[in-house]
């Protein structure tokens, strides 16, 4: 089975981008909007999110490797 690099990969790409979001809600200052926005849809994004998951492993073909 061929295997690819972590920044290849669609789900860890789509973990990442949650990850910045939820780092600069929570760090950085004068975000506001982006706080008051995922803490009034946290249900929904939760939700999006963990359906992608679901998607993007379901259609997944090669393995996540980090060496060659």
């Amino acid at each position: 089975m061929d295997s690819k690099k972590p920044w290849q990969s669609k789900t860890m790409v789509l973990n990442a981008i949650v990850g910045v979001v939820s780092a600069v809600a929570l760090f950085v200052p004068g975000a506001e909007v982006v706080t008051q926005f995922l803490s009034a849809h946290a249900a929904e994004i939760g939700m999006v999110w963990g359906i992608l998951n679901i998607v993007l492993r379901a259609v997944t073909k090669d393995r996540i490797g980090l060496i060659d």
